[in-house]
């Protein structure tokens, strides 16, 4: 049988971004959950808890502890993949995989097919009420409510009613954390709609959203330069906890007893030294949500084959002569992205900072 060639690597191993800035985000803004969990009582909350979208207002009191190293690293071991819809990364010669089948094993959120994901019908929604409800809020109906809209609604919404405070909430979790952009920034607004119709809201295939909307942001960040991921981007610590479950016990502060969903189940770290080589060390993986092979792929609108991705799925499901046994010789060590090292060391000679050579 001839060898199957596998991706490339993004980087060369060994030479990868250096740089000791945190990824930036947006995701679980402490002002507008600081200020939502003062506004709601004690049941209200709870019932939020054991919503279908629940792990959201779980994991605000979790206060779980983001470390950024931990998700550059994973992102910086990446290898090119063509499809849109997931990403791969090889940490030593492992490869993990991160789609839709792992975003919804880590959050238990509902990622259901639906079609016209980002364009719900909203023709059945009371206009009086949309207008009515949005004018509480202190948002024009041209746009769904920005964080710092939602947070300051949250300072006068003692006498709603139970369902408009339910709807704050739930409008709280879109924008903090499916939509995750910069507080000032207005929200899809026919998707935010879909909160005037509570039933219609807590059956939507939010993690899907999520997902598609964290896929993206992943897929267009440039690794080479200080970046942000917005977004749910906790998931992907999780991930990495999930896919490396020696490293997740070690480091990821785990919850005792059997705590579902995944994404509950660990209180995060700080950032710690030597990550990498923490990491390079693991020798235990999950690499991926094993299915039947029909559905190996999530189904996506506008996907596309990748015949290297397509040859890591062929040795997961014994497709190659048996077990596959991953090995240093799998891959090949050059990436295919080149730093432009001179220029950055210019740059920071430039700026008075001493490179040693």
């Amino acid at each position: 049988m001839e060898k199957p060639t596998f991706p490339r690597r993004f980087f060369t191993k060994g030479s990868d971004p250096e740089s000791d800035k945190s990824i930036g985000y947006y995701s679980n803004n402490t002002k507008l959950f600081a200020a939502l969990t003062t506004l709601l009582t004690d049941d209200e909350w709870a019932e939020l808890e054991e919503s279908p979208l629940g792990v959201f207002f779980r994991f605000v009191n979790s206060k779980f502890s983001w470390a950024s190293m931990i998700v550059k690293c994973m992102l910086n071991m990446q290898i090119v993949c063509k499809k849109p819809f997931e990403i791969w990364s090889v940490v030593g010669s492992n490869p993990v995989r991160f789609s839709l089948h792992e975003f919804e094993h880590i959050t238990g959120l509902n990622c259901e097919y639906r079609e016209n994901l980002k364009a719900p019908l909203t023709a059945d929604i009371d206009e009086n009420e949309f207008s009515e409800f949005w004018e509480k809020l202190g948002v024009h109906t041209k746009f769904g409510p920005s964080v710092d809209n939602l947070t300051r609604a949250c300072g006068w919404a003692q006498d709603w009613s139970k369902e408009d405070r339910k709807r704050l909430a739930y409008l709280a979790v879109y924008a903090g954390f499916i939509v995750g952009e910069r507080q000032t920034i207005a929200t899809p607004v026919e998707m935010a709609k879909l909160v005037m119709d509570l039933e219609e809201f807590e059956g939507y295939p939010w993690g899907r959203v999520a997902f598609l909307n964290l896929i993206e942001s992943v897929k267009s960040a440039n690794l080479t330069k200080h970046y942000y991921i917005n977004r749910f981007v906790e998931v992907l610590q999780v991930w990495s906890y999930y896919a490396m479950p020696s490293f997740g016990q070690d480091f990821g502060e785990p919850v005792v007893g059997r705590v579902s969903p995944t994404m509950m189940a660990f209180k995060g770290m700080k950032g710690r030294k030597n990550i990498m080589q923490t990491l390079l060390a693991q020798v235990n993986f999950n690499h991926m949500i094993m299915v039947d092979r029909d559905n190996a792929y999530p189904r996506w609108d506008n996907d596309v084959d990748d015949e290297h991705i397509e040859n890591v799925m062929k040795a997961f499901y014994g497709e190659l002569g048996g077990t596959w046994r991953w090995k240093p010789s799998d891959w090949i060590s050059e990436g295919v992205i080149v730093l432009d090292k001179v220029k950055e060391e210019k740059e920071l000679t430039r700026r008075g900072i001493w490179i040693r050579v």
